[in-house]
Parts: C-alpha cells; sequence; structure tokens
C-alpha cells in the first residue's frame, strides 16, 4: 500500500494550499530553467484563484510576465506585468537589482 505525503493530500483538498504548491513548483521550474512547466504551474494556480486574492494574482502574473519574457515573448510578458500595479513591479525590479 503506498501512502500519500500529507502535503500533497492538502494541496487537492484546498484551493489556498494547491495555489501555494504550483506557486512554488513554479519557482523551482524557473530555477532549473524549465520555463514551459514553470508557466503551465503559474496558469493552474491562477485558475484556482479566489478573485479577492489580490496578493496571490500579484505575484502570479509577476511571474508569468518573468517566464514569458525569459521564453522571448515580450508582448505576453507586458500583458502580465500590465496586471500588476506599477508599485510592486518597481519594488521587484530593485529586489532584483540588489541581487546582482
Amino acid at each position: 500500500m503506498t501512502r500519500r505525503l500529507p502535503s500533497s493530500s492538502k494541496a487537492r483538498s484546498s484551493p489556498v494550499h494547491k495555489i501555494q504548491a504550483l506557486y512554488q513548483a513554479g519557482l523551482s521550474f524557473e530555477a532549473n530553467n524549465a520555463l514551459k512547466l514553470a508557466d503551465r504551474s503559474y496558469r493552474e494556480a491562477l485558475k484556482t484563484l479566489d478573485p479577492e486574492d489580490k496578493e496571490n494574482f500579484n505575484a502570479l502574473h509577476y511571474r508569468l510576465g518573468r517566464v514569458a519574457e525569459a521564453l522571448g515573448n515580450n508582448e505576453v510578458a507586458e500583458e502580465h506585468y500590465n496586471e500588476v500595479p506599477p508599485r510592486l513591479r518597481l519594488s521587484r525590479r530593485r529586489e532584483r537589482l540588489r541581487r546582482l
């Protein structure tokens, strides 16, 4: 008999856990340059998202913009970036620059 990990069953039963699991999977895929898989994870998380959850909405669109930009899809990247308030886009750019 195989047993599932508790975290995976939580992700299946709770939309909040599912979104976080998909977001973290997307970050992992991005870090490993599996950009199409990252895109798929972030899009799946967006489908599950509560319309009132602006924090995750912004984070997911920002990540989708980064992935699209890395794939050379600048128009798609711009569409996602436009979903994120300008003040958040700027703070994330500053954060990236500090890491350089």
